[in-house]
Order: structure tokens, then C-alpha cells, then sequence
């Protein structure tokens, strides 16, 4: 969306005949050296963004059509000439960021050739097999074993390690992008109970920092809610990692966010199955950690498996009511 409804145009001698023949007038002085009035160099004038030549450098804001779609608005500064190209080119007539031109792009690619990657088509299916067949012997580029040498020496010599994930900068620059990607397009994984204190809260739903998407953020007082519910421990059902592991990682999230000054309320309900108190209770409970917080502490457990309430000061046991599973039918949106 074009948000751009005028703009300043600096006056020169490439442009100021185009907008004389739009109707602007112009500042004009004596020129001494042609010795004739000519028009004032430099002088900059406001133009509607409909008269802006084609070629124009102007810089001028968009919001992006798909984070709006998502609830999220970004504005995008560009020049004009390249609003124009980008948008004369594409049959979506719909404005994106940066993080969403691929979205524009499996759009466009969707209504031309009604497949959601251009790769699934046949004939460019047959043309890469033969490239890759005559070039170097295999169906796939990937097969090769000259082409999988020459990625291992690229990544040691660049990367020190033959997988680029083995890079540690390059790992947190990726799961950075990951992070950010899920939450800006609202496909990061998240429970019934997680989303159901979304709506009840407000908040971010799994709001990126660094590599990690917080459950719920509140980006402005820098609070985050955790919920353990069933699922929380599910990596080490599955046998992804130890328990020793999971611990481990856990507790360098906590710190590294508490280092950052942010100040977390965890709810737990694993061994309940995700049962949770009425609302009435839960509001009282966030009322409670944001006191406690505003003595200066950053940490409040409510244990709902265990009826108590654990920080770093104390330990105590807390009437959590009536409990009640929440389901689906339950959230807002």
C-alpha cells in the first residue's frame, strides 16, 4: 500500500521540463551569463506522487500488503523508480518488505502457473536433470561427488567446518532469521492453553529475541510468559535430547535473557495435562508476579501441578480454585 502522497523534487536540468508540462510553476531568475530569465537550479518543489517522473530517485514509503494481512504493519522506504519496476512486472498488484517477497513471488507463480514452486513444473523438472546430466553425470547437481568435494574445501575455507551449520555465527544468524520469520508469519508452533493466555493477556505470541521465540512477550516492559504445559518435555519423550541436555538449555535461555533485563512468569501444568484455573484466578496471578517484579526480583514460578508458587525468595502453597481443560472452542480467534 502507497502510503506516499506527496514528495519534494529537487529542480534540474533532466527534469524541470517534465514538470513545467504538469502544471508547476516554477522559481525563475536573470541569467547573466545567457543574459534571458531561466529557471532557479536546485530549487526544490512538491509534487503529487502521480506526477512523479517514471525515473525518479524519490524516496517514498510503503506498507507492506502481506505483514498488514498478518495484524503486523511495516513501512518500507524505496525509491520511486523502483516501486514502479517491481510493481509494472508482477501480475499482484500488492506492495512487501523485504522478509515478504518471497510470499509475493510463490503468489505470482501460484496464478501463472497454478503450482506453489516453480521447480514443480516439468519442464523445468527435464531441463535441470539434463544440465545437471551433461555437466556432471547424475540426475541432481548434489549427487555428484565433485560437486559435494568442492562444498566441503568452500565450507572449511570460509566456514572452518564441511557443513556450513557447523559455524556457530552462522548457526545463531539462521535461527536469528528463523525466530523472526515464525513470528512475523504467525506460524511458530504454539499449544491451545499458550494461545488461550495470548487472548487473555495480550502480548506478542512467541515473540522472536535472538534465536528464541518467547511463548508470550511484552516487548515494552520486557516480561515474558512461559507455559509448561504437556508438551513441554516432548524432545525428550521423543529422545532428541537427554534430560541433562534440555536442562542445560534451558537454563542458558533463562540467563541469557535475564542478562538482557527481561523478566519472566512461568505457569506449569505438565503433569496436570494442561489444566488451568479460571481467568479471574489467572489475572490475579499476573497481578501478583508484576508486583513482585516491581520489588526488583525477575522470576515467579506458578506451579499448578504442585499448588504453589516458587520465586528465589520463597517457596509457598497458592489456592489455584477450580481447575478446567481448555480447548479449542475456548480460544477467540
Amino acid at each position: 500500500m502507497l502510503l506516499t502522497k506527496e514528495v519534494y523534487i529537487r529542480i534540474n536540468n533532466k527534469n524541470y521540463q517534465h514538470y513545467i508540462d504538469k502544471g508547476y510553476e516554477l522559481e525563475y531568475i536573470y541569467n547573466k551569463y545567457k543574459k534571458c530569465m531561466g529557471y532557479k537550479r536546485d530549487q526544490e518543489i512538491l509534487v503529487k506522487i502521480e506526477d512523479l517522473s517514471k525515473g525518479s530517485h524519490a524516496e517514498i514509503e510503503i506498507l507492506c500488503d502481506y505483514c498488514l494481512e498478518r495484524g503486523i504493519e511495516t513501512i518500507v522506504s524505496k525509491e520511486y523508480r523502483t516501486y514502479l519496476i517491481q510493481n509494472n512486472k508482477s501480475l499482484i498488484k500488492k506492495d512487501c518488505c523485504k522478509e515478504c517477497w518471497s510470499l509475493k513471488l510463490n503468489e505470482s507463480i501460484k496464478l501463472v502457473h497454478n503450482v506453489d514452486n516453480i521447480s514443480q513444473l516439468e519442464n523445468i523438472k527435464n531441463k535441470k536433470q539434463n544440465k545437471s546430466i551433461n555437466h556432471f553425470g547424475t540426475e541432481c547437481v548434489l549427487q555428484s561427488e565433485e560437486v559435494k568435494d568442492k562444498i566441503r574445501i568452500t565450507n572449511i575455507e570460509k566456514y572452518g567446518s564441511p557443513n556450513v551449520m557447523g559455524n556457530k555465527d552462522i548457526q545463531n544468524k539462521v535461527f536469528k532469521s528463523r525466530a523472526i520469520t515464525l513470528y512475523k508469519n504467525k506460524t511458530g508452533i504454539s499449544s491451545i492453553p499458550q494461545r488461550y493466555l495470548h487472548n487473555l493477556f495480550g502480548g506478542e505470541l512467541n515473540y522472536p529475541i535472538n534465536t528464541a521465540n518467547l511463548d508470550i512477550g511484552f516487548p515494552d516492559d520486557k516480561i515474558y510468559i512461559e507455559y509448561d504445559g504437556s508438551g513441554h518435555k516432548m524432545s525428550i519423550t521423543l529422545g532428541n535430547m537427554t534430560e541433562k541436555e534440555f536442562l542445560n538449555k534451558e537454563r542458558k535461555r533463562f540467563f541469557g535473557l535475564r542478562n538482557k533485563g527481561w523478566k519472566v512468569i512461568r505457569i506449569i501444568s505438565e503433569l496436570l495435562r494442561d489444566k488451568l484455573p479460571s481467568d479471574e484466578v489467572l489475572i490475579k496471578m499476573y497481578e501478583y508476579a508484576i508486583q513482585y517484579f516491581n520489588t526488583g526480583h525477575t522470576y515467579i514460578k506458578f506451579d499448578i501441578d504442585n499448588a504453589k508458587i516458587i520465586t528465589s525468595q520463597f517457596e509457598k502453597e497458592y489456592n489455584y480454585g477450580v481447575l478446567r481443560n481448555i480447548t479449542k472452542n475456548m480460544l477467540t480467534n
